[in-house]
């Protein structure tokens, strides 16, 4: 079904909770929207009409408010991990957090970027990440008080905008050569002396369109980053599968590079052609298999080793597909037209588990 709007929508975000039924999306105009949609079993009477036309009882969705908060375009949403608020990014590089119940302004960081931002990540309900046009990402934690604009962190070891970030709870580490047994009790020395020993390896992964990838470790400072080799094209998208031991990028000349994190992250270990045109977005269906947004217009459900492209989802008409989301059964893409398209994956997801089976 397709959530028409009053202008085009720039970015898409479900709420964290599946049972939350709950859409967010700004807008060129400057508007955030907050949408409740039923399930499809709700609308299953008005199979072959699109919701967008739908009136009065028999609508598919409803608007729980809309919002203006800054008259610049939104360029970004995101909940928070708890669901509680809701992050915007104004293109004049100011941050607003939303109440998703009221949709009133909580917190406004003031021209947070000094260029606009493009990109916008909650990654613990205390920390948040954005990134801007200049390449710039910072860290922001939402108790700090917002009227002198200090991010925790900023870093600047990109130079051209930040195409997507990706939050990895347990990134897997690289493999290290076998050891003599010295060697191994030096390690363990080390390792003893270490206040806190690290149980999983968190990381935030970052794409940009200077052509590079860069690992942060958010916790060891400013020395926590580890940046690609120059890939020679726009890196645009990223998701990760194989429980986080492989990611999948998407280029501005539509091939997938495929990065292995036991091999470290300087370069891809394989590339995936099939796709004719750019991969701007991309999201993660199931451990196997990914779901890429293109510029033709065409969302596809491509599986990750082995590589095969299983077939389309959903089709914009092809108008580029700008963002893609999903959450449960649940999936969002928005392109250059006033609409939502939202896509019921659940007979999808039913045909792999009975494949599993």
């Amino acid at each position: 079904m397709d959530i028409s709007l009053s202008s085009e929508p720039l970015d898409v975000a479900f709420h964290p909770s599946t049972s939350a039924n709950l859409l967010a999306t700004g807008l060129i105009s400057g508007k955030v929207q907050l949408y409740d949609f039923k399930r499809a079993d709700d609308s299953e009477s008005d199979e072959g009409s699109p919701s967008s036309t739908l009136k009065g009882k028999d609508k598919a969705y409803d608007r729980s408010w809309s919002v203006r908060p800054s008259n610049k375009s939104c360029r970004g949403v995101a909940f928070s991990t708890e669901g509680d608020s809701l992050y915007t990014l104004a293109k004049d590089g100011s941050i607003f957090r939303l109440d998703t119940e009221t949709g009133s302004v909580v917190s406004k960081w003031d021209k947070a970027h000094s260029s606009a931002p493009s990109r916008l990540l909650p990654i613990e309900q205390n920390l948040f990440a954005s990134g801007d046009d200049d390449g710039v990402i910072s860290l922001w934690d939402p108790r700090r008080p917002t009227d002198s604009n200090s991010a925790v962190r900023t870093y600047t070891h990109h130079f051209d905008w930040i195409t997507s970030m990706l939050w990895c709870t347990h990134l897997a580490p690289p493999k290290t050569p076998k050891l003599t047994k010295e060697e191994q009790e030096k390690k363990r020395l080390r390792e003893e002396k270490k206040r806190k020993p690290q149980t999983q390896r968190e990381r935030l992964v970052v794409t940009s369109g200077d052509g590079t990838l860069s690992v942060i470790d958010v916790r060891a400072g400013k020395s926590g980053v580890e940046v690609s080799e120059d890939q020679e094209d726009e890196l645009l998208s990223i998701a990760s599968v194989k429980q986080n031991s492989k990611l999948v990028v998407g280029t501005q000349l539509g091939i997938l590079s495929l990065w292995a994190p036991t091999k470290g992250l300087l370069d891809h270990v394989d590339r995936i052609p099939g796709h004719p045109a750019s991969v701007d977005t991309m999201c993660t269906l199931d451990d196997d298999t990914i779901l890429t947004g293109s510029s033709d217009g065409l969302v596809r459900v491509v599986q990750i080793l082995p590589h095969k492209l299983l077939g389309i989802v959903a089709d914009h008409g092809g108008m580029p597909v700008e963002r893609i989301a999903r959450c449960g059964n649940w999936m969002a893409s928005i392109g250059h037209g006033a609409e939502i398209k939202l896509t019921d994956l659940a007979p999808l997801l039913e045909e792999d588990g009975d494949e599993d089976d």
